[in-house]
């Protein structure tokens, strides 16, 4: 599973950024303290079972105290 999580926001900082991946067999998540923007989180990992999640996973980023959930389809 590779994904990428890229801010273009108007902040020109951004503290307490993180991201959670939810899924049937999807489940990732991280965190960076401190960024300048624009600025990319990028994630190269090993999924067991991803061709059997299902057709949504749900992705909550957080940032300057702000949350968006966001619902990704297959």
């Amino acid at each position: 599973m590779n994904f990428r999580i890229k801010y273009i926001g108007n902040e020109k900082n951004i503290s307490k950024f993180s991201y959670v991946f939810s899924g049937n067999k999807i489940s990732a998540s991280g965190s960076v303290d401190k960024q300048t923007t624009p600025f990319a989180v990028n994630f190269i990992g090993i999924s067991e079972g991803y061709e059997h999640e299902g057709d949504k996973v749900k992705l909550i980023v957080k940032w300057n105290g702000m949350e968006e959930e966001i619902e990704l389809n297959r």
